[in-house]
């Protein structure tokens, strides 16, 4: 198991308000990581790998149990707290496959429909390979033929496009126009350009924007009220981030923006990123209240064929998790499907490595299935 976790990883290369508070998690102080430098605890790895900042959150019982924090937020030495906000990056699209599949669940959209039934602003062009069907569910596990995988980010200060401009390629995105380029239910083929698709779709089906009807029905459901969608930052949330670290960015640190949300536009902390791993395993019980239905939740967790693309979620056997990357930072969000136990973990860096350590570390002390 630990060994696909690590495979994933490797491709990427004042309090704030409404922050529930969890214990420390005291055993992350001294535990123990396997390193090619040999065995490290958290804190040495991240001064040998120059990670500034890093959080962590574990679930066990379907609850969040315990949070940890270590390193500093900027140069200005402010510390890392478990309130302390990172670019999750492609966590997003969990947050934006809830959305999609609670308004099927509503009745407002069919899943084997296409998207353009639903779009009214744009429309996704006909494929010319021979297959001209894309379904909704097609877009969700990335096997619909889409291209643009990844988005590279806009510098701060710099004018951001809107979601058609994003779609249709037009300036000030810098981003190619998105559109079918493979015949769909082929193959694999990671799309945000597609949960872009999925943006603009949950916007003209719910009359409302993307943010406002992913805060009130998945994030306010689901308590992560740390969590935003906003792009560019507010500025009242600007003292509550770590800034990020990478060769593209000032050598202070910093961070940039991000307009296509549902694909990459979320910050969040490692505890609602838990809570977000709660809520789906809540979900797929039968007998526990979540915020979809059980089987709802089975279509999620459910990879397309010889994949491990389920809805909006990478599925490994008996866990389902989604990895983050945005310029300058990393994180991944594990759960296992039925046992109630799972963990957030987010970083301030491009320094994958150490989020399959402290996994495979943490599954090992814990006696996870498979590790």
């Amino acid at each position: 198991m630990y060994k696909h976790i690590i495979g994933c990883l490797l491709v990427l290369l004042v309090p704030f308000s409404g922050f529930a508070a969890y214990p420390t998690c005291d055993a992350l102080t001294h535990l123990t990581l396997s390193t090619p430098k040999g065995n490290m605890t958290i804190k040495e790895r991240m001064h040998d790998l120059g990670i500034n900042g890093l959080s962590v959150a574990l679930v066990k019982d379907f609850s969040v149990a315990c949070t940890f924090a270590a390193g500093n937020k900027d140069t200005r030495n402010r510390h890392v707290d478990p309130s302390t906000l990172f670019q999750v990056a492609s966590i997003s699209k969990p947050i934006t496959a809830l959305a999609v599949l609670k308004l099927a669940e509503e009745g407002q959209i069919e899943l084997t429909n296409s998207p353009n039934k639903y779009l009214t602003r744009w429309k996704l062009e006909p494929s010319n390979t021979g297959n001209t069907h894309v379904a909704i569910t097609d877009v969700l596990n990335h096997t619909a033929g889409i291209n643009v995988p990844s988005f590279a980010g806009y510098a701060v200060g710099t004018p951001l496009p809107t979601t058609e401009q994003i779609l249709n390629g037009e300036s000030p995105s810098n981003s190619p126009k998105v559109n079918i380029t493979s015949a769909p239910k082929q193959q694999y083929q990671y799309s945000g350009g597609g949960y872009t698709v999925l943006e603009m779709l949950i916007e003209d089906v719910s009359k409302q924007s993307f943010t406002d009807y992913v805060e009130a029905s998945i994030l306010k459901p689901l308590g992560m009220h740390s969590s935003h969608f906003a792009q560019p930052l507010d500025s009242d949330l600007k003292e509550q981030i770590a800034l990020g670290s990478s060769g593209r960015l000032p050598e202070s640190g910093g961070y940039f923006n991000y307009p296509e949300l549902a694909a990459a536009g979320m910050w969040s902390n490692a505890a609602d990123v838990a809570r977000l791993v709660v809520g789906i395993q809540t979900s797929a019980k039968q007998g526990m209240k979540g915020i979809l239905t059980p089987e709802t939740t089975k279509k999620m967790l459910t990879p397309f064929e010889d994949s491990m693309s389920g809805l909006g979620l990478v599925i490994d056997d008996m866990y389902f998790s989604h990895t983050g990357h945005n310029n300058g930072y990393v994180s991944m969000m594990l759960g296992h499907d039925s046992a109630g136990y799972g963990i957030a973990v987010l970083t301030s860096a491009e320094q994958p490595a150490i989020i399959s350590e402290i996994i495979v570390a943490i599954g090992k002390a814990e006696k996870w299935e498979d590790f």
